[in-house]
């Protein structure tokens, strides 16, 4: 496994974009089959599980950066 926190957050990032991206192509398959209020709650429920996707990998990225933070303090390496 990777110990660069860029690596692994990119991979993350690139994994979310890629979910992000199965859910607009679902909600534009499923809008050409069901009616305009069928569409707009299906719209809803996209953009909640883009915006899920999103607070995951922002909470990943919080979490690296103060275990990042951690360990330079607890060894005495400066940083900025």
């Amino acid at each position: 496994m990777a110990s660069s926190t860029s690596l692994l957050g990119f991979g993350l990032d690139s994994v979310v974009e890629s979910f992000s991206g199965s859910i607009i192509l679902w909600r534009f398959r499923k809008g050409k089959e069901i009616s305009d209020d069928e569409v707009e709650k299906l719209e809803k429920k996209a953009l909640k599980y883009i915006g899920y996707t999103f607070l995951i990998l922002g909470f990943y990225v919080l979490f690296m950066n103060q275990q990042a933070k951690f360990i330079l303090a607890r060894f005495q390496i400066p940083y900025f």
